[in-house]
């Protein structure tokens, strides 16, 4: 009887000490990490995310265990989306996502944010859904970012004026290219396993 109520309560410790240092945060990937890392360089911004206007979206910093991309406007960035990869094994990549909001330069005319917990939530969700699509060769999937989207819309409705229609074109459109570079990929992997590599 005392060894059971004394190994629950450690086993108790022990979870709780694991997940509050985050020793299990992130997704993992059943991908090398140079090949997860070379996966992310290449990311397109997630699509209908940040509406029709145009954003810059680049790759701001660039190491081999994070990959930091900035969106902003008119050469201001306004978020930094961060991507840390860890390898889990020499077979496993785990990666991790974080939105910050970047502070406006001086002069910047640039509106500030609106309830910007909701779009940084938003922004790394969306960033998230792209990165395991692009992993995982299968398309973008907005549904997921359904609740997102809501909280973000709820909380910035005096703020939002972007078309749908262009918004579901280029959907559509990037949509299509995913599609299009995941049967490239596939057929590269079927000729690739054909010829005994």
């Amino acid at each position: 009887m005392t060894w059971k109520s004394i190994t629950l309560p450690a086993c108790l410790v022990a979870a709780l000490l694991v997940s509050a240092c985050g020793a299990l945060s992130g997704k993992a990937y059943d991908q090398p990490l140079e090949t997860v890392h070379r996966a992310l360089e290449n990311l397109d911004k997630p699509p209908m995310v940040f509406g029709t206007e145009q954003v810059a979206f680049i790759v701001a910093e660039n190491t081999p265990n994070q990959i930091v991309w900035t969106v902003g406007r008119n050469g201001n960035p306004r978020v930094r989306l961060e991507a840390a990869l860890s390898a889990d094994s020499a077979t496993s990549t785990r990666v991790k996502v974080n939105a910050v909001l970047v502070e406006k330069k001086p002069g910047s005319t640039e509106p500030a944010l609106q309830s910007p917990e909701a779009v940084l939530a938003l922004y790394k969700a969306a960033m998230e859904e792209q990165i395991d699509a692009t992993l995982t060769h299968r398309p973008f999937d907005i549904t997921a970012l359904n609740s997102y989207v809501r909280a973000a819309a709820k909380a910035n409705a005096g703020a939002i004026t972007a078309s749908g229609d262009e918004a579901v074109a280029d959907f559509k459109a990037r949509d299509e290219e995913n599609l299009a570079r995941a049967k490239e990929d596939e057929a590269r992997r079927a000729i690739a396993k054909s010829r005994g590599n």
